[in-house]
This record gives structure tokens, sequence and C-alpha cells, in this order.
């Protein structure tokens, strides 16, 4: 037995407003794509944005899938506003590379904090995402990391705990709180990185090019340990090799990378391995990146071991795995491996964690003790300059602008260039890797699209318009008719003459104007209220004036019992055809001529498909529900009236002209719903006309709109009714139903259900 379908209200509110808000916040006009399960934003090939992609929600998406995309949403569009993208375009261009992910992981802290100071509550939102991506992904991966990466203290930091570490300087909460436990086992590179002032930069920083010269200093700092030569590594701590102080000294550099790659985590493509490539093919531009990228490891393998300068460093690259922690001078190998290793198994409580803001830590070390009590004593930004034993590299770059730990942007691009590892999952990453956990657990039965991206509601005259700019934004799909076909044009005049007015010709809309109109007048009531101040003088109380009384006025109260409005919905699928289209269009005209007579805010609306991805319903097959998209016109809007010669031109060109293609009507129903929203009537009255079951590219139709039907019809918001055009199939549908075979059949039908519904 199939899963039971089920809606979430909040679940649709979040689609309506996940476009605007993508809008409203970059307030760039950055098209935003529904598609697939992953998250991503496109460049150009010069670095600027050209798309931003959210994965296709099903109707019954949890909260934490919403926080997911909310997070990832307000991320990007932090980028949008606050990263340099032709600053960082070399960067960008390779996103690939090491390089990258080290930079983006610096950029990241940037971005966020700037978004949260200028959007209160993005702020929020990103607090919450970071604690969902702390709880479904970096606490589950922790400990199988410590595992397999604790021999090699600097790859544990750069692979799994720089991300963390960085925002944890930044000041999010979240990863200071994470961070805690984990300071001991990375001492060795935070120490260096605090030495270098990185963690008082990081909140400090300012720009992308504040973030590429930090994300150099970085490279730099923990390359240089990396370099030394094999015979400096301290040998003075023989005695304890059996001990925990001492482990990974010794450690080959093939067994670290196989340990690397056997960390959990690596399997975060297994959903969208299927789905088909961004519309950028961005993968030629990766494969010359690898092609580029070889030959840069190629020379640098060749490179000799002297110390790097201005920014050099990726001249003198060693294998990234071959750096254990341990190629310091002899003289301060010894302390290192006995103070700093120790913590990794919890053995020493004098080691405490590094202190993820370095300001507070107890102050530099003098030249003599400083490598010796280098993991007792927290290192501050002080002790790039005092400490007297800094590395040649460092040092040179210091004298180039003061000591400030600074390096010019083109040494930080150089500096980049070389390094060899960095975090393998940045933000994005990790927040796709969290929202495809999330689609895992989505039950079977939860009715779900490929993509929205096509999709168009809007007024009927704008249908061109929308198709020309969605294929120019996010490529052609199938379209079954050309452009010209959905044109609304004064062609449209003698269509609606020859297919529609002549089944109006025996006056039906006057007749139900007035049954209608009786009907409701006798709900509604008149009375006047004597004894007023104001209002028109009440010949019956004039007395009053003799006792200075002037209330000798009275006012006209009128009690309507009509206040509802009503949305008529109009299939527009292939099945509709010739006679079936033409009486559902006389049928919504007349209902709605008759409703403008009496003052009834009144609209009507349509839906079919138009163009499909059947590239995408080949690969998938079963995966999602649909593939195409949906049309949704406007015909006439609640301001407009029935018989103005723009109404009778486009009902005359839905008549014969207009494509009609398939129908998917539940999706399309719920999305149509959203006509009421603002509406202040106490009854929101929605009419459907069809003539048969959904269909269209996919599966499950039918059982998705008897599942919004249901929703719809238990909100207690709208009244739903179908009608059946010349058939009584939404009795298997809809509660509330009738059936009608000619444009007479409205007053015995239509019209009794319609004045039951308003009047309540």
């Amino acid at each position: 037995m199939k899963n039971k379908q089920k809606i979430r209200k909040e679940v649709q509110i979040f689609r309506e407003s996940v476009r605007k808000v993508v809008v409203m916040l970059s307030g760039k006009d950055i098209p935003v794509a529904e598609r697939g399960s992953r998250a991503y934003v496109e460049y150009n090939k010069d670095g600027t944005p050209c798309m931003v992609n959210l994965p296709s929600l099903p109707d019954d998406a949890t909260d934490g899938l919403m926080n997911a995309i909310r997070g990832f949403l307000d991320h990007e569009v932090a980028h949008l506003l606050f990263t340099d993208s032709k600053l960082a375009f070399k960067l960008l261009e390779k996103k690939d590379s090491p390089a990258f992910h080290l930079w983006n992981a610096v950029e990241d802290t940037f971005i966020e904090r700037r978004m949260g100071e200028v959007f209160s509550g993005s702020k929020r939102n990103l607090v919450n995402t970071q604690r969902h991506v702390i709880e479904k992904l970096f606490v589950p991966k922790v400990d199988d990391a410590l595992k397999a990466l604790s021999r090699n203290p600097r790859d544990l930091f750069l692979k799994f705990l720089l991300m963390p570490a960085l925002r944890a300087w930044a000041g999010q909460t979240p990863f200071i709180e994470f961070m805690e436990p984990y300071w001991a086992y990375v001492r060795d590179p935070v120490s260096k990185l605090s030495k270098g002032g990185v963690p008082a930069a990081v909140p400090m920083l300012m720009s992308t090019e504040d973030c590429i010269k930090l994300a150099g200093r970085i490279s730099l700092a923990l390359k240089e340990e990396m370099e030394k030569p094999e015979g400096e590594s301290g040998h003075g701590d023989s005695e304890e090799n059996d001990s925990p102080d001492h482990v990974g000294s010794e450690q080959p550099t093939k067994s670290n990378d196989e340990s690397v790659s056997d960390k959990p985590g690596s399997d975060d493509e297994t959903q969208e391995e299927e789905e088909p490539a961004p519309v950028n093919n961005s993968n030629e531009d990766n494969i010359k990146d690898k092609e580029e990228g070889s030959e840069s490891d190629t020379d640098s393998s060749n490179a000799n071991d002297s110390q790097p300068k201005d920014g050099d460093a990726h001249e003198d690259d060693a294998p990234a795995t071959s750096g254990d922690g341990d190629g310091k001078p002899e003289g301060e190998e010894e302390s290192d491996q006995s103070e700093g290793f120790g913590g990794f198994e919890g053995e020493s409580d004098d080691n405490e964690p590094y202190n993820e803001q370095p300001e507070s830590g107890s102050g530099g070390a003098d030249d003599t003790d400083s490598a010796a009590n280098s993991n007792d004593q927290q290192s501050t930004p002080g002790d790039l300059e005092s400490d007297g034993r800094q590395e040649a590299t460092q040092g040179d770059l210091n004298e180039e602008d003061g000591g400030t730990g600074e390096i010019p942007l083109d040494a930080a691009f150089k500096a980049l260039e070389g390094t060899e590892v960095a975090p393998e999952q940045g933000m994005e990453e990790a927040l796709n890797e969290v929202m495809a956990n999330e689609l895992k657990g989505v039950p079977k039965g939860s009715y779900r699209p490929y993509q929205r991206s096509y999709d168009f509601i809007g007024p009927i005259d704008e249908v061109e318009n929308h198709l020309r700019k969605t294929h120019k934004a996010f490529g052609r799909i199938h379209l079954n008719r050309g452009l010209k076909n959905w044109r609304i044009d004064d062609e449209g005049t003698s269509l609606f003459a020859s297919n529609v007015e002549r089944r109006l010709a025996d006056g039906s809309a006057s007749t139900l104007a007035k049954d209608l109109e009786r009907a409701i007048a006798s709900r509604n009531k008149v009375q006047f209220v004597p004894g007023q101040r104001r209002g028109k003088v009440h010949s019956a109380n004039l007395y009053r004036l003799s006792m200075n009384d002037d209330r000798v006025f009275r006012r006209k109260e009128d009690h309507k019992a009509v206040n509802a409005c009503v949305q008529q919905v109009i299939d527009l699928s292939g099945s509709m055809q010739g006679s079936k289209i033409c009486l559902a269009l006389a049928c919504a005209y007349t209902i709605s001529d008759a409703l403008d007579r009496i003052n009834v805010p009144n609209i009507i609306t349509g839906f079919t498909t138009a163009g499909c991805d059947i590239d995408a319903a080949r690969k998938m097959g079963r995966g999602y529900n649909r593939y195409e998209s949906l049309m949704l016109p406007t015909i006439k809007g609640w301001h407009e009236r029935a018989n103005t010669p723009t109404t009778r031109k486009r009902l005359g060109c839905l008549s014969e002209r207009f494509p009609l293609e398939d129908n998917i009507d539940g999706e399309s129903i719920m999305a149509l719903a959203q006509h009421f929203a603002g509406r202040t009537e106490d009854k929101k009255i929605m009419l459907v006309m069809s003539d048969g079951a959904p269909a269209g590219i996919g599966h499950d139709f039918s059982d998705h709109l008897k599942a919004v039907a249901e929703s719809i019809e238990g909100s207690g918001l709208i009244e739903l009714m179908g009608i059946g055009i010349l058939t009584d199939a939404p009795s298997r549908f809809y509660k509330n139903r009738v059936e009608v075979k000619k444009v007479e059949d409205l007053g015995a039908t239509v019209v009794r259900k319609l004045s039951q519904l308003i009047l309540g």
C-alpha cells in the first residue's frame, strides 16, 4: 500500500518566498532555479555569478531541509553581495583546487559576518544553519576523523578542523562550542598560526583581498613546517618511543594517504551522480585546471629546499602527505613531541585546549623558553614580532610591511598556488551533504517535481516573454508549439465571437446574475438606527431639541450577507480541445459576468504545461514525479471585468490557438490557491473546471490531486468545488462537484451550489 502523500503548508510558503528573498537581498537580477537535489551557484567566464540553483523540495520537506536551504541561500547571497568576484576570479576558475578551498574557508567567515551585520534576520538563519551543520555533519564525523588523522595533526587540522577553527576565531558561537574539546589535537599547527597572528586577523577581515592575503599567510605558515629537512627533526625523545607522546613521528607517508582516503563523508555525490550537469558545462574547465595543476606539481617537486621568500613558497613544495608536524629544529622538537602529542590521548589535564581568543592567552614566551613552553602557554599575535627565532620566509615577508604579518597580494596568490592540502569541505559542500541526507529521509510516497525553474504563474499576456527569458537563463526545454502560439493578440477578438459568444446568445448571463442576486438579496438586511448625532434628520426625534438633546438623526446600516470572492480555474489540457474548451470558457465568462454584476470579486485562471526536460525524464525515470513545466496563466484579474475587450480577446485566443498540453491538476491548484493571499473576504471559493484525471510526463498525479483536494477542503480556508465539463470525473477528487453539459445547465447546477457556498 502506498504511503499517503502529505502536504505541508510551511513548504508552500517557503517555495513562494525563496525567489523573492534572493532578488530582494542581493539586489541583482540573478535567476533562481529549483532543480534536482543540489544547491550551487553558476558563474560566467569572467567570474560573475549568473544563476543560483536550489534543490527541488518535496511537499513534506522537513524543517531541517528547509533550514539548510535557507542557510545556503543567505550564505550565497552574502557571496553575491560581499565577495569581489573579479579579484577572486583566479581562484574561482579552479574550484576543485586546494587553493580555492583554503581561500573559500577564510572568505566564508568574512561574508557571513557582513551578512549578519546588514541583515539581522539572516544572522539568525546563519546561526541556525551552523548549528544544524555541526549536529548533522561534524559531530558524526569527528571521531572517525580523529582516528584516521590523529597521527598527523597538520592534515587533521587542514582537512577537517580548519573550517571550524576559522569560524570559531571569527566569533561564531556554535563553532566556538564545537571546537572547545579539539584544540589540543591540533596544538602544533594552531600554535604556528597563532604566532602569525591569524586568529586575531580573522574577525578583522574587511574585503576579499584581506581574505586572499590571510589564506596565503596560512598556506605559508603551515607549509614551512612540512618543508623542513628530516635531519632537523628531534631525536631527543628516543626514550619515550613507546609512549603516546611520540605517536606519528615515524608514520609512513603512504599510510597517511590511505587513512585520509577512507575518511567518512566522501560519498557526498550519492544523489546527484545521475542528474544532468549544470548548464554552464564547467566540467571542461575543471579538466583543464587539473591538467594545469599537474604541470605545477611537477615543477614544484623538482624545486630545491631553499627557504621561500616574497610569497614564492609554492616553488619549494614537498608532497602534501609528508608533513606530520615533526620537521622542527632539533632543539625544539623534543618538547613539542612530549607536550603536544600527549594531549591527543587525554593523558594530561595541564594541556588546556587552544583558546579561540588569542588575546586572552598567557602572553608571549621569552626567547629561550618559547619553544619548550609552546604547548603550555598560548601564543598571541605579539609572538609574531617578539619571537626571535621566526622562520626565514615569514621574517622576510614581515620586513616588507613593517612586521604586521601582512603579505602582498601577488605573494598571497603565489603562496596559494603552492597549497597542496586544504579543507575537504566548505560550507557549501557541507550544506549539500546535509541536504542530501535530509532528502534520503523523505518518504517514498512524497510528491516531488524534478524542477520548477520554468514554471509560470501570472498574467497570460506575459507568457511569451516568460518563455524567452527562462530559456535564456536556464537553457531550452522541448516545446511542442512555437512561441508565437503563446501570444495574445487581436486575433482573439474574432475567435471569441465565433467560438464562445455564440453559446451566450440566449442571455444566460443575465438570468444567472438575477438568480444569484435574488438568492443573495434574501439574506441581506437593511435597517435604520435612530438616535444618532450624525446622519439624516429623523423627524420623529425632533422633539429632543426642546430638551437640549441633539440626537435627532438616524443612519442606514446595510448588513450584506455576501462577503466572498471567487476564483475559476480552467483545465487547459489537450483533452479539452474543441467543444469542451469552448464550453468551459463560455461557462467561466457567464459566471464571471454574473458575479461582476453583483459586485462579487472574481478571477479566472487556467492550468496546463509548457515544455518538458526530456533528457532528465529519460535519465531519472521514476526518481521524480514531474518533469514538465507548469503554465498557470491569469485570464481575468480581480480588478478586471469579464465583458471588456481585453478579457474577450484572451478567451478567444485560448479557445483555439493557445497550446493545450498536459494537466498536473494537484500541483497547479495548490499553486493557484496563492491568488487568495491578501484577500480579506470571509468566503474564498475555488471552482475547478475539468474533463478528467490529471495526465503528464511523470507519475502519481491522481494521488497527489486527491491529497491536495483533501488538504484544501480540510483547511477550512477555501471552499473547493469541481465542475465536470461533459463528464462526472471530478467526483473522484472533489467533495463538492457538479456536471455541466451546456451553458444552460449552469443555473440548475453551478448557481445553486455556488449560492450555497456563498451564503453558507
